[in-house]
């Protein structure tokens, strides 16, 4: 979650507290971390909330699944009109799922105030979340951050004798801190940090009220010369690709890829005039590989089949050692299509390993061979039609393994 007005942690914590998830019906226990976010990193006004659930099977007897309690959870957030809330969850396996979603960065061409590029994301992401294909889409830029401003007349600070590196290096160290040297002591290694205590750095009074050396030696009131006023503004200034930029991390409804959000931002480019859209790498390499796979494929089955043809010696008894191979692929693939499975990286690691336990048969076999096919088969078949936790990944990964396996069987048979 992330304040849009730039609270400080304190703000964030009230604000988790009230959109605290741990009423929810399902929901064990919530850990709270006021100050990081895992998709804005860290800040004073972004804050994470770790919801760990009731054991699976106390809350299927109430129908209590992953998706309606956070259905339950976006309910709940929604009175919540001055922070920008997103609901992640996790993948079935570490690395694979669509955890960190698609991030597009809003590239400045014409020269827009930082407030502008914030209003122009917020409304881009807002035209975004209206579409079925996406489940949230929010921006990580904000230019609504309280800070002071400090103006220093270095006219008047010169004439009265101050140097403008003693007032930054001042500043420094009253109001953050300073390093200045290391020390050892009996083995360990320390260091020396100048900073002003607590009391004398927590009041707008007490900047201006910071003394300065002059060239002379006098001690020069930091109000003599300068002046603070508040502002808002962004917390950091982002460029991408040297341009002025605001991301918008999109996350994909249930069942939709990533490149179909790619597409969908491409339909709904922003205003030419103003923005050129860019992608951060991970997506870039995504769209770049896009068509890619049949050919590669088809190289790769050359090579295979080359090597084939070495070892055998003979180019047709090569293509037979290949048949298997094609038929347990092709019967996975219509084992996808007939569960109504779209192709993910779950299954594509079964294809792929599909793909080399076949291979095995290519070179004969006998009744033991066939009896270990039907009994790893048959040992995976139940997780066909399994539920629960998980149970998504574990279908996409089983049924076109067994659909695979059990064409093979009656293949080779």
């Amino acid at each position: 979650s992330e304040l849009k007005g730039g609270d400080t942690t304190g703000g964030v914590k009230h604000q988790e507290d009230k959109g605290s998830p741990i009423a929810i019906e399902g929901v064990a226990n919530v850990f709270s971390s006021a100050g990081n976010s895992n998709i804005g990193r860290v800040g004073e006004n972004r804050g994470t909330l770790d919801v760990r659930l009731v054991h699976w099977g106390e809350r299927a007897r109430k129908g209590l699944d992953c998706d309606r309690v956070i259905a339950d959870f976006r309910r709940r957030i929604s009175g919540i009109h001055n922070a920008s809330v997103t609901v992640l969850k996790p993948p079935a396996m570490n690395g694979f799922g669509t955890y960190g979603g698609v991030v597009a960065y809003l590239c400045a061409v014409a020269p827009l105030s930082a407030s502008q590029r914030s209003a122009d994301a917020e409304a881009y992401a807002a035209e975004l979340r209206r579409s079925p294909l996406v489940a949230s889409a929010d921006t990580t830029f904000s230019a609504n951050t309280p800070m002071l401003r400090l103006d220093v007349d270095r006219e008047k600070a010169k004439a009265l004798g101050v140097d403008a590196a003693t007032i930054f290096s001042t500043l420094q160290s009253e109001l953050a801190s300073f390093y200045v040297n290391d020390f050892n002591v009996r083995g360990g290694a320390y260091q020396v940090i100048v900073q002003s205590d607590y009391a004398d750095r927590s009041d707008f009074s007490d900047v201006l009220g910071t003394r300065i050396a002059s060239a002379g030696g006098a001690m020069v009131p930091l109000s003599s010369f300068a002046s603070l006023r508040h502002e808002l503004g962004p917390r950091v200034v982002n460029r991408y690709n040297k341009l002025p930029s605001a991301g918008v991390v999109i996350m994909p409804a249930e069942g939709v890829s990533s490149l179909q959000i790619v597409d969908l931002v491409k339909s709904h480019p922003p205003d030419e005039r103003k923005y050129v859209i860019d992608w951060s790498p991970m997506t870039l390499q995504e769209i770049a590989s896009r068509g890619r796979f049949g050919h590669l494929a088809s190289v790769a089955i050359l090579l295979v089949y080359l090597v084939l043809v070495v070892g055998c010696e003979s180019w047709r008894r090569a293509l037979l050692q290949l048949v298997p191979s094609a038929v347990a692929v092709a019967s996975a693939i219509c084992a996808m299509w007939l569960s109504a499975f779209p192709v993910s990286i779950y299954s594509q690691l079964a294809l792929l390993f599909l793909l080399g336990f076949s291979i095995r048969f290519s070179f004969g076999n006998d009744w033991l061979d066939l009896f270990a096919l039907g009994v790893f088969a048959a040992a995976l078949l139940p997780l066909v039609f399994s539920v629960g936790i998980g149970s998504s990944a574990q279908r996409a990964i089983v049924i076109p393994v067994v659909g695979g396996l059990v064409a093979l069987a009656v293949f080779v048979c």
